[in-house]
């Protein structure tokens, strides 16, 4: 699944066919979950900061939907086709 947060919609069809194309030639599971927002560099600043405990603005951040490795549905993923779950902020 492929979830897309502030982007004009003349975007959807270029990032989406992006992220599958990655998830495909990577051989990642299509259960895979991809969540991408734009964002402004005052954000992204503040999610540098809160995350990382860096006080500047950056051009991408990458999240995975876990906190902990514990955390993650037994089964979720092989070694072979591996599930992922990633929220990306991109600035804008």
């Amino acid at each position: 699944m492929i979830i897309l947060k502030n982007i004009d919609k003349k975007y959807h069809f270029k990032i989406k066919k992006t992220v599958s194309n990655f998830l495909g030639d990577n051989n990642i599971n299509s259960q895979s979950s991809v969540s991408v927002e734009f964002v402004s560099s005052k954000k992204i600043k503040a999610l540098n900061k809160k995350c990382r405990k860096l006080d500047k603005p950056t051009d991408v951040l990458s999240f995975p939907i876990w906190k902990n490795i514990q955390d993650i549905p037994r089964g979720s993923f092989s070694r072979y086709s591996p599930l992922i779950f990633v929220k990306i902020s991109i600035i804008w």
